[in-house]
């Protein structure tokens, strides 16, 4: 529930309707002692030209996003792929999904 709350309210401040998205991933790394908050969002979504993009957003949980990076991709199926290696990444770096 509170996965879907968080993801809502990215979407609310990109301005994009919950139905247009695809594949939407989310991790987060939470390590109070040290004060670390971090959270990293993949979104994959269609533009107005009907091609797919794969927004990538990063930050401080609770906070807007302190890094967008806009990937065009062929297909929702490459994206997949993306996400693994992303996955596999942030995993590395402890942070969990």
């Amino acid at each position: 529930m509170t996965t879907s709350l968080r993801i809502g309210n990215l979407l609310s401040i990109l301005q994009i309707p919950l139905s247009l998205t695809g594949l939407v991933r989310d991790w987060q790394k939470i390590q109070p002692d040290a004060n670390v908050y971090h959270y990293y969002r993949l979104l994959l979504q269609q533009n107005l030209s009907v091609e797919w993009e794969l927004i990538r957003s990063c930050g401080r949980i609770g906070q807007r996003p302190t890094r967008m990076v806009i990937q065009a991709v062929i297909s929702p199926d490459i994206a997949e792929m993306v996400a693994a290696d992303v996955d596999r990444l942030r995993c590395r770096r402890g942070m969990c999904r």
